[in-house]
């Protein structure tokens, strides 16, 4: 749940103030059953049982406005930010693990559940994290002529984090450029840093809990645009650098070295006649461990990251009604599931199918949504980026909404 309030001063036709306040809050409650397998098949069982409470509170004032100088219009922006992230739980870090027993695969042994219901009121029980960032930032976007435009930033934030007992600040610029040789083609490129809150051991880990210490991300990103009547296409080369975090065999997660991105990545959309449109993606991606302290991993892929995925969607209006059928496609190749790139999740190919209707009601637009999802019931397994589980992905699933927009 989110609920926030803006209040805005136009202070003249050229320049406003806003401040706005946002307070979030959000609960889970795991229940997971995890297997430890060996290479026979061997493995032990464990639950995870535990309840989750997170809360944010962020303000926020940006002061913007417009300033010409000669041929050159910039667009000016000067903010504070302050949020506090609060996160607790029923049960405590480290403290969430029930052991159920072992087993083989060849013959899988059933457990009783042995714990009950927990209760949304105990997650507030144990706080085990509570960090506040500050910020202070400026940018300046230039419009040079029909043509040009260069953005020009600086944020200055410090990070407070009770529990991993830091306290540290830095500034992080950022520039881009866009060159514009037609009216619907742009050229940009552009560099980012940002300062990132450090990585917390999963309560799956034998070190649950653990906080590592904040980071700078850099990102290089260059590209192309063309926007051109019904048609549409997108290319960016980029390449991030940020903190790499994995999980060892020992089942020790750990902060260590450089993770390292480069890829390309393609997109178009484009209309084929009125009633039908067509959308294509596509990304190549070489993820790689850098400056690590262990030299087994130096060069490996990273762990949870494929190196290729690839989509397809389209719709379809029906002819003078407003009934719309959608279909698509998303092909991801193998996942590298281990540190040194012995053991892989299999590539997988899924399809979706859908449809949404959209009814004119008391003169607001009302949308019912029809969807399904992994339309050929695929078996799969996922993964994420610095783990070494899997688990099981989601069988078909059909999906009813309805949307009011008022």
């Amino acid at each position: 749940m989110t609920t926030g309030s803006d209040l805005i001063w136009n202070i003249n036709n050229n320049w406003n103030n806003k401040l706005s306040y946002r307070y979030s809050t959000s609960y889970r409650n795991p229940l997971m059953p995890i297997l430890y397998v060996d290479g026979n098949g061997n493995y032990s069982a464990t639950l995870y049982n535990y309840n989750n409470l997170f809360k944010s509170y962020q303000t926020q004032n940006v002061l913007s406005g417009l300033i010409e100088t000669g041929p050159v219009t910039h667009n000016l922006a000067f903010g504070l930010s302050h949020t506090r992230t609060i996160s607790s739980n029923s049960s405590g870090i480290g403290t969430l693990s029930i052991p159920l027993g072992s087993g083989n695969l060849s013959s899988p042994v059933e457990f009783d559940r042995p714990v009950g219901h927990l209760d949304k009121s105990d997650a507030s029980f144990n706080e085990y994290s509570r960090i506040t960032r500050k910020e202070a930032f400026l940018s300046d976007t230039l419009n040079v002529g029909d043509s040009w435009d260069f953005i020009l930033g600086a944020r200055y934030g410090s990070l407070e984090d009770k529990y991993g007992d830091y306290k540290e600040s830095e500034i992080t610029p950022s520039f881009a450029a866009i060159y514009r040789p037609l009216e619907w083609i742009s050229i940009y490129a552009s560099y980012v840093e940002a300062f990132e809150q450090g990585a917390t051991a999963p309560n799956t880990a034998v070190n649950a809990g653990e906080v590592f210490e904040p980071l700078v991300s850099k990102q290089y990103e260059t590209g192309i645009k063309v926007d051109y009547d019904n048609w549409s296409a997108n290319m960016a080369i980029f390449q991030l650098q940020r903190g790499l975090t994995f999980t060892d065999g020992n089942n020790v997660f750990s902060q260590d070295g450089e993770a390292h991105f480069e890829g390309i990545e393609l997109s178009t959309r484009g209309k084929i006649n009125e009633q039908w449109l067509i959308g294509a993606s596509a990304m190549w991606l070489d993820a790689t461990n850098k400056k690590t302290t262990n030299p087994s991993l130096e060069g490996e892929p990273i762990q949870g990251v494929a190196d290729k995925q690839f989509r397809l969607y389209s719709e379809y209006q029906v002819p003078n009604t407003q009934l719309t059928f959608t279909g698509g496609a998303q092909y991801t190749s193998n996942v590298p599931l281990d540190t040194i790139n012995q053991w892989d999740v299999d590539s997988v190919t899924l399809f979706d199918l859908g449809a949404r209707y959209e009814i004119d009601f008391n003169k607001q637009l009302l949308t019912l949504r029809l969807n399904v999802e992994n339309l050929t019931d695929k078996a799969y397994w996922l993964t994420s980026a610095g783990s070494s589980g899997i688990a099981q992905g989601a069988p078909r699933t059909i999906k009813l909404g309805a949307q009011l927009d008022f």
